[in-house]
């Protein structure tokens, strides 16, 4: 994973089936995502994050390996 990658903070996020959203603050490895109604507080792997998001946030979570 690009050490330089980031979702910054206010930017919506969905995790499918769980909770929608805004990303709070992220330490490199984890986000911290609040739910909509500010009374749930969640801590996901930057990964996963950015998988379940790419088409919303323009990412190519899998890129092609350099030839």
């Amino acid at each position: 994973m690009n050490d330089l990658l980031f979702i910054p903070a206010g930017t919506l996020v969905m995790c499918p089936g769980f909770v929608q959203g805004t990303v709070q603050k992220t330490d490199g490895q984890y986000v911290q995502v609040v739910a909509e109604d500010a009374r749930r507080e969640f801590w996901f792997p930057l990964p996963l994050l950015l998988q379940w998001n790419a088409h919303r946030l323009n990412v190519n979570v899998n890129p092609e390996p350099a030839l």
